[in-house]
């Protein structure tokens, strides 16, 4: 709400009709028979009308205390709101003042200031007995009037600040949320209502009645508590919890265009931390309570009951995920649950009809517009490297229009210059001591970002069909993600497949599986290396063209003073042979038996095989001052790991009352394997990019020219 300055002069032509009644001995106005009357509590008729006309009353409390009117609702509803007002102050000598919209404050006729009136000439507002100022009340009545600041902290049971928390005015529009410190601040009338409201939190309402501070602790709805959530080897009620668990919303976390599970987790619970490389399929490191050690921090990851990732995890196969985030909470896990534990499991068949569904959505990834990194334009750079380097071979008359360099020499030229002419140009891949290049500087300044960035698509789809009997249940989903990065030559594909059955046996035996297969193309990038197109974009001299007059790459090779940094688009379009490939299957079957009411034995055997393949090609940097003279090459890897998990345990389960008994005992066996091959090659060849062929699997490479 905003407060309202107004203007003494201006309020007086709009006194209530109350004020001719000042001095007046008329009897009281009432519009009720004695047969249909009742006389109540001034402060209780209020309230009725507040909540009939949804308006607000403001007034000092020890001027109604006391008080009472004759009041029958039932004949108020076609009664204007001045009409009832009237009827039930005037005899109590008070009057109402309009202050604001669905504002109105009630002050003693004393408390008016009838100096003023006398002075000016009181007149009645013909329109609704309108007060439109406060410069005729008292202080303290003032004070009531006027919005005030409000400022307060909102926790949780176990007194954890939350954030997003609605903090709203009660019948207003007015509101705010809480920071990440669970602080919230706001302006409000004294007398107003501060609602507290928060998904999975019982609301609550605090009247402000002269706070400045309002602190609240919401609590949990008993439909949260009972919310069933997989904690470890078993399933617990949220109520039943002592640790600290935080559940994710998972139709949040698919409501973010990522190709990685890990990256939309960022933001969905409190405590837990996502840094992202940005590029397609990279890395992402999670961090539960903040980065605990210079070592590895990342939590465990469950999916099913197996050890495995979220990187690759199909978004849309995902049914529920827990963040267990204390050590009493991870401490079935060991010391793997060090670093916290995030749990998941995935969507089942349910018993019914069979249903199909199909999630899909496509978008276009835009870089950011403008000068980036803020770099200055080829006559900028110019006259700033003159100034420091007043010797410049490259600036001595400007900024010249072309550079070139051959065997013996690199120098600088102006458009007519024999030294540049194209006849002079010779590019040769198989011996790069003998190439005479030339470029023509661009005057305007190469936009190097741009130049390697650019608008991008980005795809996924996932088709499911599900059902089941109350006997068995299964689901089976196909996925498909293309997301092409932003900067040229990055992308992340991924087809995928998700079987999940369970069968019943009898009364108390289940079997069932969870298989998950992907196989993943993903070139990969890095952005720690010096020499990554991203540190090129801004690093790489505005006056270098992308390309020579050749259309072969230009560089700092082909002149003077042009340092040595690579070109960027050079260095990202060389990347467009490397393939790095991946082929993972994740899966376990399960065994449980319930016996003897309390027990539950559940077996379960799962484990992970993946193969990664990478082919990588290094090209001749003929354009390049450093490595001028350098090979092609090829190199080739390939990666083999599987890892094994057998789980046995052993539930107890006993209810006593309002007590609720679980023992658990149970035993893990884990066994992983890996094995790497590689092997790289040399060669020669004419121009790039090309390709070039491996003689007979031998280490030698056959030249080749195109």
């Amino acid at each position: 709400m905003m407060k309202i300055t107004l203007i003494f002069r201006a309020i007086l032509p709009f006194i209530l009709f109350a004020v001719p009644h000042i001095n007046s001995a008329q009897t009281p106005i009432t519009y009720y028979s004695s047969e249909q009357t009742q006389k109540i509590d001034l402060v209780q008729a209020l309230t009725k009308i507040s909540e009939q006309f949804k308006v607000q009353f403001i007034y000092e409390k020890s001027l109604l205390d006391g008080k009472t009117t004759i009041y029958k609702e039932e004949n108020n509803k076609q009664k204007p709101l001045e009409e009832i007002l009237k009827a039930i102050l005037y005899h109590n000598d008070l009057v109402f003042l309009y202050v604001k919209k669905n504002y109105y404050t009630i002050v003693a006729k004393n408390q008016l200031n009838e100096a003023a009136i006398r002075s000016e000439g009181a007149s009645s507002n013909q329109q609704g007995n309108d007060i439109t100022g406060t410069d005729h009340l008292t202080a303290s009545v003032k004070n009531k009037i006027i919005d005030k600041t409000i400022k307060g902290r909102v926790t949780n049971n176990a007194g954890n600040p939350m954030t997003g928390v609605s903090v709203k005015v009660k019948g207003t529009t007015a509101g705010t949320t809480t920071n990440a410190n669970g602080e919230f601040t706001l302006s409000a009338p004294d007398d107003g209502i501060l609602v507290f409201s928060n998904i999975g939190f019982a609301t609550q309402e605090i009247t402000i009645s002269g706070l400045s501070i309002v602190n609240v602790k919401l609590i949990e709805e008993s439909t949260a508590l009972n919310e069933v959530l997989v904690t470890g080897y078993s399933s617990q009620r949220k109520k039943d919890i002592t640790g600290s668990v935080a559940v994710v919303d998972v139709n949040a976390m698919k409501s973010i265009p990522t190709g990685s599970a890990a990256q939309a987790l960022q933001g969905q619970a409190s405590g837990v931390t996502v840094i992202s490389s940005g590029a397609p399929g990279g890395r992402n490191d999670i961090f539960i309570r903040g980065v605990t050690s210079f070592g590895n921090s990342q939590p465990l990851i469950i999916i099913d009951g197996l050890q495995g990732s979220l990187t690759d995890l199909n978004i849309n196969d995902i049914a529920s995920m827990q963040v267990l985030k204390d050590a009493g909470a991870a401490s079935i896990y060991g010391v793997r649950g060090s670093n916290g534990v995030i749990v998941g499991t995935t969507k089942k068949g349910k018993s019914g009809k069979p249903t199909i569904s199909l999630d899909s959505y496509f978008g276009v990834q835009n870089p950011v517009k403008g000068n980036v990194f803020n770099l200055l334009n080829s006559q900028d750079y110019a006259t700033l490297f003159k100034q420091v380097n007043p010797g410049t071979i490259l600036f001595a008359n400007g900024v010249p229009d072309y550079t070139y360099a051959g065997p013996s020499a690199a120098g600088t030229a102006m458009a007519g210059d024999p030294a540049v002419d194209p006849l002079m140009y010779n590019f040769d891949a198989s011996n790069p001591e003998n190439d005479y290049l030339i470029q023509k500087l661009n005057k305007t300044g190469t936009d190097w970002f741009h130049e390697v960035f650019r608008p991008a698509a980005m795809q996924s789809h996932t088709v499911t069909a599900s059902g089941g009997t109350d006997r068995s249940n299964y689901l089976f989903s196909l996925g498909y993600l293309n997301q092409q990065g932003t900067l040229m030559n990055t992308y992340l594909k991924r087809y995928s497949a998700r079987v999940n059955t369970e069968f019943k046996i009898g009364k108390n035996i289940k079997v069932g599986e969870n298989l998950y297969l992907f196989f993943k193309q993903n070139p990969g990038f890095s952005n720690q290396q010096e020499g990554n197109a991203v540190s090129l974009a801004y690093r790489t001299l505005p006056i270098i063209p992308v390309y020579d007059i050749m259309g072969n790459y230009g560089g700092t090779w082909l002149g003077p003073d042009l340092g040595t940094v690579a070109n960027a688009v050079a260095v990202q379009r060389r990347t467009a042979n490397n393939k790095n490939n991946y082929y993972d299957i994740i899966g376990n079957v399960y065994l449980e038996v319930g016996f003897l009411k309390n027990f539950t034995a559940r077996s379960s055997f799962g484990g992970t095989v993946d193969h990664q393949s990478t082919h990588n090609f290094t090209y001749n940097k003929y354009n390049d001052k450093e490595s001028h003279a350098s090979q092609n090459s090829y190199n080739e890897n390939s990666y083999f790991n599987s890892s094994y998990t057998w789980t046995n345990t052993l539930n107890y389960s006993k209810i006593f009352g309002n007590h609720n008994l679980k023992v658990i005992a149970g035993s893990e066996a884990i066994q992983n394997y890996g094995e790497a091959l590689g092997g790289s090659s040399n060669g020669f060849f004419s121009t790039d990019p090309t390709y070039f062929f491996l003689n007979n699997g031998t280490t030698n490479v056959t030249n080749y020219s195109s």
